[in-house]
């Protein structure tokens, strides 16, 4: 894979909870926070099918991702950033990055907004940037914070999203949801081994020591087109399996779909999956791989691997 980089888990919201266990166990046991959405649909479209967090219901887009950052950073990740910072388990260089939606081009939750936030954590001095997507490439020792709420009409009308949204007794489509989550980014005591590349998902499959038994988290949206993609993508791990006269031939890859059962969380969701990983890694309740394969939507389907060690596994 083409790049490297160490993450540490800062803590997260989402419709399981805010704890790594609560996640796990979410996806692991296939226990479902959905519910049909509220808002009204043209006439003939069935309503969608969301999963919302209920505190936030009713509330503008912008002042629920406000609230979860708030709820996020002061009592979850802050926290958890300032006594590893204080053990001397992790360093941090006072930059956060937000990865936020937009409202065209401008961003949804102001800067001005951010450095009150950072204020009211008791943070001073804080770098602060945004974007809409998530950066690999941001220096060590940034805080990277994600969120977005995607149950209201901001989403569930837009006309781009019309056709990709599951509904009410339709075909498998995106179930939109909300939450945030927090990481840090550098190598130290805490954080666990992220390899990325740019190649397609079925290159990247035949090049690493993908096996059928491994642990898979897919990040993409359960349509027809995704399951044909992913078929044709991981025929070679059955093929392989075959030929080698392996016993996991007749088993059938599982994929860990996080929204399909806790929703897509918009920008945040591509963390999201992370977070999840490092609930796989840290509570192998029926796993003992050190490794998960994640697969992620970032310009196209790729597989990232995420390690509890920097040891070389391909």
């Amino acid at each position: 894979m083409s790049s490297e980089r160490y993450i540490s888990y800062l803590g997260h919201i989402n419709t399981s909870g805010t704890t790594l266990s609560a996640f796990y166990s979410a996806i692991e046991n296939g226990m479902t926070y959905t519910a049909t959405s509220n808002l009204e649909e043209e006439e003939g479209m069935a309503k969608a099918i969301v999963a919302k967090l209920g505190p936030l219901a009713n509330l503008p887009r912008v002042a629920r991702i406000e609230l979860m950052l708030g709820d996020l950073m002061t009592r979850l990740a802050i926290p958890a950033l300032l006594r590893g910072e204080k053990t001397g388990a992790i360093a941090w260089s006072n930059r956060i990055h937000f990865v936020l939606p937009q409202q065209g081009t401008d961003p949804l939750i102001s800067d001005e907004a951010l450095s009150a936030l950072c204020q009211q954590c008791e943070l001073q001095d804080v770098l602060i940037s945004q974007s809409d997507d998530i950066d690999l490439t941001l220096p060590d020792g940034t805080v990277v914070v994600a969120a977005d709420a995607c149950t209201g009409h901001e989403i569930l009308y837009d006309s781009d999203w019309q056709d990709k949204l599951q509904r009410q007794d339709g075909t498998e489509g995106m179930i939109m949801s909300e939450g945030a989550c927090a990481l840090l980014l550098g190598k130290n005591k805490q954080a666990m081994c992220l390899k990325s590349s740019n190649s397609s998902l079925k290159s990247q499959l035949k090049q690493v020591k993908a096996d059928l038994k491994d642990i898979y988290i897919s990040n993409m949206a359960s349509t027809k087109a995704w399951h044909n993609m992913w078929f044709d993508a991981s025929c070679y791990l059955y093929q392989a399996a075959t030929q080698s006269g392996s016993n996991g031939s007749a088993s059938l890859i599982k994929l860990k779909e996080p929204g399909r059962l806790c929703g897509h969380a918009g920008v945040a969701q591509t963390l999201m999956a992370l977070v999840l990983g490092f609930a796989y890694l840290d509570l192998p309740i029926q796993y003992t791989s050190p490794k998960v394969w994640l697969i992620v939507e970032h310009t196209q389907p790729q597989l990232w691997q995420l390690t509890r060690s920097d040891d070389e596994l391909h």
